[in-house]
């Protein structure tokens, strides 16, 4: 493992430059590079970073200290721009003590995915350390580019609650079979919520949101290892990328939000019983239109092992879209769930325990059958979560359950 700083070309070809392919034929530094940048060339305005940096480290390699260029402008922008097109080679190494950045495979790696993860490396290089979050329980890291602009967020699974780095103070205690666990305790935020296994769920999140229907943001598993971590080691986590958003609910009106963005929401918390749907999970981004639209968050908490979602840990349940008849597409999207190859991907591509997976399969039957008879997802979400005060009564998805544990 070892940290490489690549250049993505426009026709998606992994290039780079050595010493070795350059320094024979010139000598450049900043001066040189920034020539370069500031010519009217297309791609290398669009790849401005990249190439200064690129360049740098030849340099710097080389040991040029002076301008020393015997090309003219177009001379050396032509060789440069054709040795980054035809060549494949690294253009430079880093220890690996230093920093890492590894993807696991999910959704096949989109695109801007791959884009991200070389914009983390960047700022990684700039010298853009990850940023602790003051919120929540667990440590959760903002991740720079080289402009020291927000762009992922880190979660990683050593540094949940109750897990052996959390930086919060939950400290972890020896326990039985957390996937047994009927309540929490000193080791659990929540029951049926294994600590470490929180980062699983927040892809699992993203990659049952089908065709972006909810708005989940791009999640994967991915590997990180950089100085300021402590235990500086690998470490395994979610890494999502940031949004950026005018507010949370708990700044807006739900009023202001359409139906079809509310049913978006409860649909995914209903299929994934999401424990921890707060108004700071929901952010609300300002659409060209001037709606509202919502960004689910925050999915550490769902796909428990038990189904004891309370009515106060879904801030949707009680607004009025929620009564409303659903849409066609809404209606589409349930039916069409195929609910046992959903199954498959959390048990083969991420582990997820087998009462987890009851749990789940349970909901998203519920969710289906009663979409079918014309219930509203306000009666649907009743069924499937305890709605006295204290939030103890079983709910009756609760009761099915455990009945049919009994079998």
């Amino acid at each position: 493992y070892f940290f490489s700083f690549q250049i993505m070309c426009d026709f998606d070809m992994m290039v780079g430059i050595t010493k070795t392919s350059l320094a024979p034929k010139m000598q450049v530094d900043f001066i040189t590079c920034d020539c370069l940048l500031q010519s009217r060339n297309t791609w290398a305005t669009e790849h401005r970073s990249e190439i200064i940096r690129a360049l740098l480290i030849l340099a710097t390699s080389a040991g040029y200290k002076d301008y020393t260029s015997k090309y003219d402008l177009n001379i050396f922008e032509k060789e440069v721009l054709t040795l980054f097109e035809n060549t494949n080679v690294l253009i430079g190494s880093y220890d690996e003590n230093e920093c890492l950045i590894e993807l696991a495979v999910t959704k096949n790696n989109p695109a801007y995915l791959n884009h991200m993860v070389k914009n983390i490396r960047n700022g990684f290089l700039a010298g853009y350390q990850p940023e602790l979050c003051c919120d929540g329980s667990g440590g959760t890291y903002f991740l720079h580019n080289d402009q020291n602009v927000k762009i992922a967020v880190f979660k990683p699974s050593d540094e949940e609650a109750y897990a052996e780095n959390n930086p919060r103070g939950y400290t972890k205690t020896i326990q039985g079979d957390d996937d047994d666990s009927s309540c929490p305790t000193t080791s659990s935020l929540r029951a049926g919520i294994v600590p470490g296994e929180g980062y699983l769920r927040e892809v699992a999140a993203y990659m049952l949101d089908h065709d972006g229907f909810s708005g989940v943001p791009m999640t994967a598993v991915a590997e990180i290892r950089h100085e300021s971590f402590v235990p500086s080691t690998n470490k395994i986590g979610s890494l999502q990328e940031f949004i950026t958003a005018e507010c949370t609910i708990d700044d807006l009106s739900p009023s202001k939000i359409n139906i079809d963005e509310v049913h978006k929401i409860a649909i995914l918390d209903i299929r994934l019983m999401n424990a921890d749907r707060n108004a700071a999970n929901l952010l609300c981004r300002k659409k060209m239109d001037g709606s509202f639209e919502l960004i689910p968050i925050d999915h550490g908490f769902c796909l428990g092992s038990v189904c004891d979602v309370a009515w106060f840990d879904w801030c949707w349940l009680d607004w009025p879209q929620l009564k409303k008849p659903l849409s066609d597409k809404s209606k589409d999207f349930v039916l069409n769930l195929d609910i046992e190859a959903e199954v498959s991907l959390l048990q083969e591509r991420l582990d997820i325990g087998s009462k987890a997976v009851d749990c789940f399969r349970a909901s998203s039957r519920l969710l289906q059958e009663g979409v079918k008879a014309g219930l509203s997802l306000h009666e649907i979400a009743l069924m499937c979560c305890r709605h006295d005060d204290a939030g103890e009564i079983p709910s009756k998805l609760e009761i099915i359950t455990s009945q049919s544990e009994g079998l």
